[in-house]
């Protein structure tokens, strides 16, 4: 998972895929849920108090969502490890 990790930083997604699924789905989540962030602080610059608790949990949403799917995916990954492996005894 953590040369995922780095490899999918790094931008070679496909070589970070074949090694874990889940480091490729890690990386998106942190910069879609860093893109959400970015935009909600530019929105409390110019937005009024009322409506930035909306924004919030719209943040917050955001962010849980990636962290689910990356959670989903890299468990789906490691399955698919687990029964290849079991598979070639």
């Amino acid at each position: 998972m953590t040369r995922s990790l780095i490899l999918a930083a790094h931008g070679e997604f496909l070589r970070a895929w074949q090694l874990a699924p889940g480091g490729v789905a890690m990386v998106a989540a942190a910069v879609l849920s860093g893109v959400a962030l970015g935009l909600f602080g530019a929105t409390m610059l110019w937005r009024k108090p009322r409506t930035t608790e909306r924004w919030q949990r719209a943040l917050w949403v955001t962010i849980l969502t990636c962290a689910g799917l990356a959670t989903m995916v890299w468990l789906g990954g490691w399955a698919v490890a687990v029964n290849a492996s079991l598979r070639s005894r």
